[in-house]
């Protein structure tokens, strides 16, 4: 013997499924993890930071450091399917470099590159993830030029 059905209850309990299982973690697409170098004029960048930065809204950037030319963003961290703008930024040493004095003014003693500005928030580097792609680690390179 079944239990009768409640016009009502049905749909309530069709809305309370389909909340429970979009809410559940893991659900979703999945992440497309990225990885590759990025050079200056050819060189390897030392220290820098890559930026994701989805052109869909709502959704939140995401990125990875930059060290010895080469970036690495692990699936949990990785891509939804979109369009994302590629930004990079100089990223400074964590510890304070040793300073030299010319003047009054103190400067920093490293050789490092300055990041143009024209690869930041108004970047023409772009990458676009589909669906099909999803959970396989793909390889985004970026060879920057200085303008001379």
């Amino acid at each position: 013997m079944g239990f009768p059905l409640n016009p009502i209850s049905l749909p309530c309990a069709l809305i309370a499924f389909v909340a429970a299982v979009t809410v559940l973690p893991g659900c979703g697409p999945a992440r497309t993890p990225m990885h590759g170098r990025v050079t200056l004029d050819g060189q390897s960048l030392d220290e820098a930071a890559i930026l994701f930065v989805p052109l869909d809204p709502g959704r939140k950037k995401t990125g990875a450091s930059i060290v010895k030319g080469s970036y690495e963003l692990k699936a949990e961290d990785g891509l939804l399917p979109g369009k994302y703008r590629v930004e990079i930024a100089d990223n400074p040493p964590l510890s304070s470099p040793a300073r030299e004095t010319s003047g009054n003014k103190a400067r920093p003693s490293t050789k490092r590159r300055l990041i143009p500005p024209t690869y930041s928030r108004e970047s023409p580097l772009g990458v676009e993830i589909d669906g099909r792609e999803a959970a396989k680690s793909r390889e985004y390179n970026c060879d920057l030029k200085c303008a001379r």
